[in-house]
């Protein structure tokens, strides 16, 4: 994309090794994401990270605002702070895919799920 404020405007379908899957459109997302347990959304505006997971098992998700951006090399990482856990989601690029959803507890990763998809939008 050119414009650095732009974010997706449609999303149609996911394409993995398993099939391709259709996907909703999420107005304005920079990141779109998914593993086996979670579908994520990220929304980035003016220095404002929000996160909301929805659960795959019908539970409620997490909504989380107040996180940070950080990018370096091949990866994007964005983390949350809540209640003395960090959730953090890192997504790869064309070059070096993959990423993973976590969740840390004073260092201590607690949990670890690969993305099986996702769609990113990054300001050029």
């Amino acid at each position: 994309m050119q414009d650095p404020a732009y974010r997706m405007t449609h999303v149609n379908e996911f394409r993995v090794p398993a099939g391709s899957f259709n996907c909703r459109y999420v107005p304005q997302a920079a990141v779109v994401a998914a593993t086996a347990r979670h579908s994520v959304t990220v929304w980035e505006a003016a220095g404002k990270v929000t996160y909301a997971s929805r659960n795959r098992d019908g539970t409620p998700g997490v909504q989380l605002t107040g996180g940070a951006h950080a990018t370096g090399g091949e990866r994007d990482e964005y983390r949350w702070n809540r209640g003395g856990y960090a959730y953090v989601l890192v997504v790869g690029t064309a070059r070096a895919p993959g990423g993973e959803l976590r969740v840390e507890r004073a260092g201590r990763v607690l949990s670890r799920e690969p993305l099986l998809a996702y769609s990113v939008s990054r300001a050029r």
